[in-house]
């Protein structure tokens, strides 16, 4: 089901710069981020493929790896 039809991204969620900041309960994260990286990587075909990293954090400075 495509993302956008499970009412996981909210309102608060952000667009800043090449990044989205996702506001997502930690137990819809197992969830949510794979989706969000199979959805950008797939947002337009280009001729190289669209590399997209997911990171988790409760802020910026926390930010790490782990869902990709």
């Amino acid at each position: 089901m495509p993302i956008h039809e499970k009412s996981l991204i909210r309102p608060e969620d952000i667009k800043t710069h090449d990044e989205l900041v996702l506001e997502v309960p930690e137990e819809e994260l197992g969830e949510v981020a794979p989706l969000v990286v199979k959805t950008m990587e797939g947002a337009y075909e280009l001729d190289a493929p669209l590399k997209v990293d997911a990171k988790v954090g409760r802020n910026w400075l926390d930010m790490r790896e782990g869902y990709a």
